[in-house]
């Protein structure tokens, strides 16, 4: 494994030069790379009907009834929602948050449908505290089975508004944090060779939006992080863990947001992104966005010119960010 620390202070080794190619090495190179395509192709086949048959006909649930869910940030809103959603499929539940009122106030809710929930009050930009939460939760419950890295702070700041701190605690919530919890909890998946982990992305991730930008890039990050991570795990041979990246459309969650927000098609509920992203994980989906059609409109969008692009956002989303909250700020 490379020193990460040592990059930087060793002395700089420059590749070797590349070298042309000859004729007959491009050639070579065309022709395997030809038949690697072909390949491709008649092994997709089977695929392709599997994949028209679940249009159709969706695949079977996976069973978590008794498995242990940690949910990041479960105290309040899409956290809460998918809490509930898994206590109502048998599972028991972990509330980790710094909002530790919500979170006990969640619980008690949770232990209400005859599972067993336990909040805990964890910064999880802290280390430390998240391999106190993993011991806690073991000796509490049972290791975890479904890891939902939920948590994050939705800010209400343009670019030019944040400030140092504010920068570096929107990423360390968002996205390292979320790395750390994950890294906690990835190594007792694999050896117990059962295990999913989750990450509640956001639209954002794939359609970046003014008003947001720090925000958008944590959320950009979090989808690549599951994608790759997934990636990463089918190359080891570990695919028996599964990974699923959510990415919700605005949800009514904080009322200072929605009453911020310039947004024409409807807020959706935090209920129905947990009803669709436990559904997804169930079928062990790798990606899907709430409303579900909403990913593939927007990924046909980005193919075209960036000018047409913008045309699109002005006209028929009406994008507008959150700019009242930045003149009420200017106004103060």
């Amino acid at each position: 494994m490379q020193n990460i620390h040592d990059i930087g202070r060793e002395p700089y080794v420059p590749a070797e030069p590349i070298k042309n190619r000859t004729f007959l090495e491009c050639f070579c190179f065309v022709f395997v790379l030809f038949v690697d395509i072909i390949k491709v192709v008649l092994l997709s086949i089977p695929h392709f009907f599997n994949a028209l048959y679940q249009v159709v006909v969706k695949p079977a649930k996976k069973s978590v009834f008794g498995q242990t869910v940690l949910v990041t940030g479960g105290g309040n809103g899409i956290g809460k929602e998918i809490a509930i959603q898994f206590a109502a499929k048998g599972c028991n539940i972990a509330i980790a948050d710094m909002d530790v009122t919500a979170a006990e106030q969640t619980v008690m809710q949770l232990n209400k449908m005859n599972v067993v929930a336990r909040a805990y009050h964890v910064d999880i930009t802290s280390t430390e505290q998240i391999k106190k939460l993993k011991i806690d939760i073991e000796k509490d419950m049972a290791p975890v089975d479904i890891l939902i890295n939920n948590a994050a702070i939705v800010p209400l700041l343009s670019l030019r508004e944040d400030t140092g701190d504010d920068v570096e605690r929107i990423i360390n919530v968002n996205i390292t944090a979320q790395i750390h919890v994950t890294r906690a909890f990835l190594p007792g998946m694999i050896k117990r060779k059962r295990g999913h982990i989750v990450g509640i992305a956001s639209l954002s991730a794939v359609h970046p939006t003014g008003g947001a930008v720090i925000y958008s890039a944590t959320k950009g990050a979090m989808q690549n992080f599951i994608v790759a991570l997934n990636e990463e795990l089918r190359q080891e041979g570990n695919d028996c863990i599964k990974c699923t990246s959510i990415l919700p459309f605005m949800a009514a969650t904080r009322k200072d947001i929605i009453d911020a927000a310039h947004v024409r098609f409807p807020i959706i509920s935090p209920t129905y992104v947990a009803r669709v992203a436990v559904n997804a994980i169930l079928r062990n989906q790798l990606m899907v966005s709430v409303p579900r059609s909403y990913l593939w409109m927007i990924q046909w969008m980005n193919l075209l010119p960036f000018p047409i692009q913008m045309l699109v956002r002005d006209i028929v989303m009406k994008e507008k960010g959150m700019k009242l909250l930045s003149e009420d700020n200017k106004r103060k």
